[in-house]
Order: C-alpha cells, then sequence, then structure tokens
C-alpha cells in the first residue's frame, strides 16, 4: 500500500465543529494527481457512493458501524414516539457507547443539536479506528473523505433553511386544507 508522507500533512486540519472545509469533490480533485490511480478509484467509490469496498477493512468497518448506529437510532426513535412492533427492535449488534450517544441525540430538544451529536459520534469513531500505521495512506484518505461528507451533511441543516421547509410545508398544507 502506497504512502502518502508529503501530500496527506498538506491537509488542512478538520474537527467535527470545522466551519471551513472543502467539498468532498474539490478534495477528490486535489487527490488525482497525488495519489496512485488504484487508491484514487477506492478513494472516489467511497466518497461519492455508498457502496462497501470489498476487502478494505476500514470502510467495511465504518459501514457496520453505520449499521449499528442506524438500528438503534431506528429503535430509540420508535420508543421515543411511543411506537412498538417487531420492525423497530434492534436485535443487533450493540455498542454501549453507540447506545449511550443516540439516545442523548434522540432525546435532544434541538435537532441541530441531536444532528451534532450523531456528527461527533461518527467523527470519534473515525478518529478512533483509523489505526496504528494508516496515518500516511490510503485509510487516512478515507477517513478524511468520509469527514468531509460529514460536515458537508451538517452544513446542510441550519435553522433558516429548516424554517423555511417547515413554513413551504405547512403553507402547503393549509392550502389543502382550507381550499
Amino acid at each position: 500500500m502506497a504512502n502518502y508522507y508529503y501530500f496527506v500533512p498538506s491537509l488542512p486540519a478538520i474537527r467535527s465543529d470545522s466551519e471551513s472545509f472543502m467539498s468532498v469533490e474539490d478534495f477528490l480533485a486535489l487527490c488525482r494527481p497525488r495519489i496512485s490511480r488504484k487508491d484514487y478509484g477506492i478513494l472516489s467509490r467511497v466518497a461519492l457512493t455508498d457502496d462497501v469496498v470489498k476487502g478494505n477493512d476500514f470502510v467495511e468497518g465504518y459501514t457496520r458501524f453505520r449499521s449499528i448506529v442506524n438500528r438503534e437510532l431506528a429503535w430509540q426513535r420508535s420508543q421515543a414516539l411511543g411506537m412498538s412492533g417487531d420492525e423497530y427492535v434492534n436485535d443487533g449488534e450493540k455498542d454501549a457507547l453507540v447506545t449511550s450517544a443516540v439516545k442523548k441525540a434522540v432525546m435532544e430538544v434541538d435537532p441541530l443539536e441531536g444532528e451534532r451529536i450523531l456528527l461527533s459520534l461518527y467523527f470519534d469513531y473515525l478518529d478512533r479506528n483509523i489505526g496504528f500505521g494508516h496515518e500516511w495512506d490510503l485509510t487516512f484518505l478515507i477517513s478524511y473523505a468520509l469527514k468531509l461528507q460529514l460536515l458537508a451533511r451538517r452544513n446542510a441543516f441550519t435553522r433558516d433553511r429548516g424554517r423555511a421547509e417547515f413554513d413551504s410545508l405547512f403553507g402547503q398544507l393549509r392550502r389543502e386544507i382550507f381550499e
């Protein structure tokens, strides 16, 4: 596996609370001339699709982690809404850290804060699981791309956009009822 000792340190640091960051597309454009064709193919596939790259332990682990979070999220939300049923039962793999963070996110009154809690959960996973010896290789670049995806998702949720969407949906509903 190739190491990118000069390229990786040139990337700007990002955290879950980063306000300024590049887009996934800009990151891929930056990577294309600097990494091997094979690594670029894997990186772009991970960054632009939901495909699981078979044989890449890091991507497979992250996909498994996302599945654990999503199952726990569905179960916790169903409980918070008073819904019961077999389709909501989380009978899959569990993780105490995930359960705690998801419960906190679901109980959060502010949905944006709930999203931030989940974002931090994913960032922590990526930071903890990059693995020793992968600070300079494709695994790091994949982790970086996944973090950029998370930050883009976070920025898609703003109070102004949420309010505008709510007003639009409520206005449409009002027209349907009263017209």
